[in-house]
């Protein structure tokens, strides 16, 4: 069985050399500093823990602009013949698949639509206007009737169907089969729900397709969840009630796999814990994360922007979590190792993927491509005036504008006592961390120890990939110097040496730069003794 830690040589009869996995195992908020996982981490800021290392996220770069407002909607329209993005803000709809914003529609109340994808068409409700359907080519309002349209808040696709919740009620309305028109059916959940009104109707699959066996879930605001299989004008079955903390937010759902995932005030639960009854904070998704969830909902769980994302690839579940009314951060979840990470400065109010891309709609009517180049386009770029390196200058020159990506990851503290058995206190002289980049990187690479952490003096540390030596070290740093490898994507062996006493360590990596980074591990030449 791999260990994350091993025993690799010996430098002295008392000094052992320690590999130790870069904290692959994410973020970390629930459990205290004296009992995390030793592959977790304390922080992971900008950085997305992978199967084989730590990442700093990617930047971004400008798409769209010129729409008054912030973009609170975006999506993809999706035909078998046709994909285009469309954005939403300050009472009107756009077509901004050109990355010129076209309008489709002026004078709506609000830009806070609901959308969804159906059988050629996008169809859009925010409960104050007529519902509006997309054909591709031109916005207009829906012909559906029955009910009034724009007391309709939210909209989906189940089971071959259109369905709306009517707003502020426990009316579920819905269509004839495979109709974009037509008349409305009233399914009235509130009749059955305990209390509250209905917030969205959604699919379970199970199976991970779409078939006959797929469940029509109901979620209240009360958090009751309602599950129902069979087709709603034939036979439609009750399957059950279950009991979850109340969702936030109208975009509350999303389908990941045969899972349906709900984002609540008590964390993120997959609808099989929910229907299991398992609904505390460590039962959920977010378990590893509860404070933070906790924490967010507490500080804004009141404000618009809550929503969620999978991404094209099924690679990362993206929840946007406003922080005041113009920012906002993302909780970002792996769905192949199931740990967490947080992107910071991306103020986002709105997340789409177009094309297999992601979309971000900010304050100003912008909306920025995600996950792209090494910059943040939608930061501006500052100047870093005790710069005095020509060399450094010509790099910033050379960059794309915007700001560079600002990434922290602080490991798990570790007492080693496996390799270490009985040793209470020790001295950990070296480290040697294998950081990969491309470009010039610069990094700060330091080690805390017994729960207690310092003051972090950015880029301590210049790497260069094709260069070197590391440049700038402090004093704090002795026998630094190193060769990379000729070529793009190498990966340091720097030794630093450290000079920390204590019974356990924590590694920290500060990024600051322009340039891509992947820490794989570190290496740790630790002795038993020391005073403390």
């Amino acid at each position: 069985m791999r260990t994350a830690i091993a025993d690799t040589r010996r430098r002295t009869q008392t000094s052992t050399v320690l590999a130790l996995q870069a904290p692959i195992g994410g973020w970390n908020t629930a459990d205290s500093l004296a009992t995390m996982p030793q592959l977790d981490a304390i922080v992971m800021d900008n950085f997305i823990p992978d199967e084989s290392g730590v990442i700093l996220r990617g930047g971004d770069t400008l798409f769209a602009t010129g729409m008054s407002g912030a973009v609170e909607m975006l999506i993809e329209y999706v035909s078998p013949t046709d994909n285009q993005l469309l954005a939403a803000s300050d009472g009107n709809i756009y077509n901004i698949t050109s990355g010129t914003p076209s309008t489709l529609g002026t004078g709506f109340t609000n830009a806070q639509w609901q959308t969804a994808n159906y059988n050629t068409f996008t169809f859009f409700a925010n409960g104050a206007d007529t519902v509006q359907r997309y054909d591709g080519t031109t916005l207009a309002n829906s012909t559906f009737s029955g009910v009034t349209l724009s007391t309709l808040i939210n909209v989906s696709a189940v089971r071959n169907r259109i369905w709306f919740a009517r707003k502020n009620t426990g009316e579920a309305w819905y269509g004839g089969l495979n109709a974009v028109s037509g008349a409305l059916t009233l399914f009235d959940i509130g009749e059955v729900a305990r209390a509250g009104f209905l917030v969205e109707v959604s699919s379970w699959s199970r199976d991970a397709g779409d078939g006959m066996d797929d469940l029509t879930i109901f979620t209240m605001s009360t958090g009751e969840t309602l599950a129902y299989t069979g087709d709603v004008a034939s036979t439609f079955t009750l399957v059950g009630k279950f009991q979850a903390p109340k969702p936030i937010g109208f975009r509350c759902t999303t389908n990941i796999g045969g899972e349906l995932v709900v984002i609540t005030e008590g964390g993120y639960f997959t609808l099989s814990d929910i229907m299991a009854g398992q609904i505390r904070p460590q039962d959920a998704l977010s378990a590893k994360i509860r404070q933070a969830v906790s924490d967010a909902f507490k500080a804004s769980g009141n404000l618009d922007g809550w929503s969620i994302h999978l991404t094209e690839d099924n690679r990362r579940m993206i929840i946007n979590v406003p922080v005041t009314t113009t920012t906002s951060n993302q909780h970002v979840f792996n769905t192949v190792t199931k740990a967490w990470g947080r992107w910071l400065e991306r103020n986002t109010f709105s997340i789409a993927s177009f094309l297999g891309d992601l979309y971000g709609g900010f304050a100003g009517g912008e909306v920025f491509k995600l996950e792209t180049g090494r910059t943040d386009a939608s930061r501006t770029a500052k100047w870093d005036t005790t710069n005095t390196n020509w060399e450094d200058t010509v790099q910033l020159w050379e960059s794309p504008p915007g700001a560079n990506i600002k990434g922290y990851a602080i490991q798990a503290f570790n007492g080693f006592e496996e390799a270490l058995p009985g040793v209470r206190n020790k001295q950990l002289s070296m480290m040697q961390p294998f950081i990969e980049g491309t470009g010039k990187i610069k990094t700060t690479v330091a080690v805390w120890t017994d729960f207690s952490f310092g003051t972090l003096t950015s880029n301590l540390q210049t790497l260069n990939v094709g260069g070197l030596f590391w440049e700038e070290v402090p004093d704090l740093w002795e026998d630094a110097d190193f060769n990379w490898e000729n070529n793009q994507g190498a990966v340091s062996q720097v030794n630093l040496s450290a000079n920390a006493i204590g019974s356990s360590f924590a590694v920290a990596v500060d990024a600051d730069t322009n340039q891509s980074i992947a820490w794989y591990s570190t290496n740790l030449t630790i002795r038993p003794g020391g005073i403390i």
